[in-house]
Parts: structure tokens; sequence; C-alpha cells
């Protein structure tokens, strides 16, 4: 009760400027976060702000409206984290950033709001930022496309926003969408579903061991992998578990990367060297067959915010 009143008492004198305001702690307990104590210096502020150097997603529409997995291209994955960003999206980005390995973020509106920093580090250190929804809702093939709009719009508006990357692909949460949602988000904002063909169903936290096991035994060639940074034990799995990965040969592509495989005329964005070679033994063949067809590229349309 004393300090109650004692604390009124300074607030009042501190107000009409009798008492200095760095002595109006009445506690010594900060209630903030461990991250938002963090100090922030200007030159901190001045690196996210200039070092910003946005992935720029092949500017060709990929041919199908939904993927799970695009074989046919050799020994590439693609590996993707759903959920996030948390503070310890951080030390994912670390484990990435170590051995060379760009990724997919399907990111939550609502936790862009909440952490834009980890956002900009992800998109400055090369990194693909794709649409989750704005909070994550369940079952989204049974919603009211009014919501679905909604959900969608207000996540792409804060990645752009936040980042000034404009998305080009989206994943449901739960993967819960509908072959015409697919289809309408494809025409109208030109964003392709991305589901996956591994999932080591790391949500229900099984330990980092199994997590690496459950991947290395579901991995295939045009693999896209499902993981969730929003589970701190999944982060603990990864170094780990791209060390395999890499150890087994494979080589990681960001999903519109992996989507390009898909369309001939956009690998030289994916493979320039790969494909300048390839390139000049199919020009001798068709040197002795006659000229080559001219190929359709489709350019995809931004979606503006």
């Amino acid at each position: 009760m004393v300090m109650k009143v004692f604390c009124s008492l300074l607030a009042v004198l501190v107000v009409i400027g009798l008492v200095p305001t760095g002595l109006t702690a009445c506690s010594s307990v900060d209630q903030r976060f461990p991250w938002e104590r963090r100090a922030k210096s200007e030159e901190t502020k001045e690196w996210a702000e200039s070092t910003l150097r946005p992935f720029q997603a092949p500017n060709l529409k990929p041919p199908e409206n939904r993927y799970f997995k695009v074989p046919g291209h050799g020994p590439v994955v693609a590996m993707t984290f759903d959920d996030g960003p948390r503070p310890w999206t951080m030390d994912l980005l670390d484990a990435l950033k170590e051995r060379e390995i760009k990724a997919t973020f399907f990111v939550v509106g609502r936790a862009v709001a909440t952490y834009p920093e980890v956002v900009r580090r992800i998109v400055a250190e090369g990194h693909e930022i794709a649409n989750h929804t704005w909070s994550h809702p369940s079952n989204m093939a049974r919603k009211p496309a009014r919501l679905v709009r909604k959900e969608i719009q207000a996540c792409h508006d804060i990645i752009v926003q936040t980042t000034g990357v404009v998305p080009r692909v989206f994943r449901p949460p739960g993967g819960s969408f509908t072959k015409s949602q697919s289809q309408w988000i494809y025409d109208e904002w030109d964003y392709v579903n991305i589901m996956w063909s591994v999932d080591p169903l790391d949500w229900r936290r099984p330990g980092a061991e199994v997590i690496k096991k459950r991947v290395m035994e579901g991995v295939h060639d045009g693999a896209i992998i499902l993981a969730h940074d929003l589970h701190q034990p999944t982060v603990r799995a990864m170094p780990a578990t791209l060390d395999a990965l890499l150890a087994e040969g494979y080589q990681f592509l960001r999903v519109s990367e992996l989507l390009a495989l898909d369309r001939p005329e956009a690998r030289l964005m994916v493979f320039p060297a790969q494909v300048k070679q390839q390139a000049q033994t199919e020009s001798l063949e068709l040197s002795t067959e006659g000229e080559a067809m001219p190929v359709d590229v489709v350019r995809a349309r931004v979606v503006k915010p």
C-alpha cells in the first residue's frame, strides 16, 4: 500500500517536473519481451534499411496453379518454413547463412507485423518470402470467399509494406484449399498454391533426431520439404538435417526457382551456367535438324499493394 502511494506521488512530481524521469522506476522488472529489450543502434537500423536486396522471383508464371513437387530435374529440393517469423527464426537464418542455403518462408501476416526486423533479414539474405495468410485460419477450403480474400490481401499488403517484395507463392494453412480456390488465386493474384511432398510432422515436436530422420526418409528429387520455424525444436533440428541433405548431394532452391524448372525458358534464371552449356549442345543438334520453334513466354502480372 505504501509503495503504491509512493509511486503515485512520484508520478505526480514527474509530471510537474520536480523529479528527473530516470528515477521513476518503481520496479526492477522489465515487462517487455527479451527481443524488445535489445538495444537498436542507428547503425543497426541503417543496415536493415540499406542492405535489403530482395530476391526477385523468375518473372515467368508457372504452368500449373498448384504444386506438391517438381520432379525431373535432378537432386534439387526446396526447403520451406511455415507460420513464422519468430525471434528464434534468427537462429535458423544463421544456420542457413553458414551453409549458403536459400529457403522459402511462408509467413503469417500478423507475425510479420510483430517481428518486422526478422522478415527484413529474411529478405536481405536472399530468401524467398511467401504468403501464408494474415491469421492462419483453419479449414480455408470451407471459408467464405470474402474471408479468404481478406486473409490473403492482408498478408500480401504487410509483406510488401515491410520488405518491398511482392510475393509470388501462397500456402494455405494445413493445405486446406480447393482446386477452384487454387485456380482463383492463380488467375486473379498470379499466386501459385504450394503444397509439399515431405512432411516430418515437426509440429508434433517429436525431437530433433526424429525430424531429421523423417526428412531424410522422405526426401526425393524435386521435393518440397515442409517445416515450421514457429517451433523452436524444429529450428534446433535444422543444422543436422541440412548437413545430411547436403551430404546426400541435394541442391537447395527457393520455391519460385524450383517452379521455374517447370518452364524450359526459365531455367536460365536458376542454373545459368548449366543451361548455357546445355543450350550450346542443343544448338549443335538443332543445326542439323532445322530452326527451333519460338517459345511462348507468359509473363506474370505484378500485384500492386
